[in-house]
């Protein structure tokens, strides 16, 4: 009898290796069918956009079932999204069928312009699969182990609400008139990218960069912008009614003809040293907060680095932050 059970067990568990060897061997397979649909092209060589977005999906199906291929599809997708929609691309060689309106604003007399274009809907795909779940982190040394790059990508128009990006660098993208609303960007860094016109409201981007980012009449009403660092960012015409604005660096920051901005909002906010304010707002804060306007700031602290190696800043290219 024991012997009995001693091969029932034996058997049970080289069934389970031989099923597992097999389900690996179907998702390697999957895999690779996936791969090969992502260069899909036609009779004519251009983009099978049908056979592509077949492929995406299938991406996106095995990373919800294979937690070892996760991270490995994310870096093909994001991959993906470089080589086929980047900023040198589409601005150069693509002509977008652009639907223009210019509508004046009274409070500054500058024209908004507001731009609607075609985005493709394979890298919608791509975007919707990235930003699906948070995402798993690994840690070692204190420090995320997979950082995604999305630098210089072409995203003008993108939607996509609620969406997970945390630690993504989209260093020098262009975002103009993306809907990112409710998204989750903490830590990740915008540097130099462009957000015009962009819908940001109601994300949470803490402790992440705007280094030198283009804001202009984007809107983040009510976003999580504590700890974040907008050194030498333009914001002028952007909305922040009810934004989060505690320990934010605004060094050098163009602030002009923000809406709804209050003189609570700011004295929360970290340095105003060199911004650019409307009257009304830099007059009384100077008067009762002189402190934000100095080189150290209110709260001076050390600061930690925000997504700027690997994938915020090219190899061998360094960001100089003076204190």
């Amino acid at each position: 009898m024991k012997h009995s059970q001693e091969t029932l067990v034996a058997n049970q568990k080289i069934a389970q290796d031989n099923l597992k060897v097999l389900q690996e061997g179907q998702i390697t397979e999957r895999f690779t069918r996936a791969i090969d649909q992502l260069g899909a092209i036609d009779q004519l060589g251009n983009p099978a956009i049908e056979i592509r977005l077949g492929g995406i999906y299938a991406l996106g199906r095995i990373a919800d079932e294979s937690k070892k291929d996760y991270w490995p599809i994310m870096e093909i997708l994001t991959a993906y999204i470089r080589m086929n929609s980047n900023c040198q691309f589409n601005e150069n060689d693509i002509k977008t069928e652009v639907v223009t309106k210019v509508i004046r604003d009274n409070d500054n007399k500058c024209p908004k312009v507001l731009e609607v274009t075609n985005f493709s809907v394979d890298i919608n795909a791509a975007l919707t699969i990235i930003g699906k779940h948070e995402k798993p982190v690994t840690v070692i040394n204190g420090e995320s182990n997979h950082l995604l790059s999305l630098v210089g990508t072409y995203l003008k128009g993108a939607e996509l609400i609620s969406g997970h990006f945390e630690d993504v660098s989209f260093r020098r993208a262009n975002l103009k008139g993306a809907n990112f609303s409710y998204c989750f960007f903490n830590c990740a860094y915008f540097g130099e990218a462009h957000l015009e016109g962009a819908n940001l409201s109601k994300s949470n981007f803490s402790e992440g960069s705007f280094y030198k980012a283009h804001l202009e009449g984007a809107n983040l009403i009510e976003a999580h912008l504590e700890s974040t660092f907008f050194r030498e960012a333009n914001l002028e015409g952007t909305k922040l009614l009810g934004a989060y604005l505690e320990n934010a660096d605004f060094e050098g920051t163009c602030l002009k003809g923000v809406k709804n901005l209050t003189i609570d909002q700011l004295s929360k906010v970290k340095t105003l040293y060199n911004a650019r304010l409307d009257d009304e707002l830099r007059i009384p804060l100077e008067k009762k907060y002189p402190e934000l306007f100095t080189k150290n700031g209110k709260n001076s602290r050390s600061r930690r680095t925000v997504v700027e190696n690997n994938t915020g800043l090219a190899a061998g290219e360094t960001l100089e932050l003076k204190n």
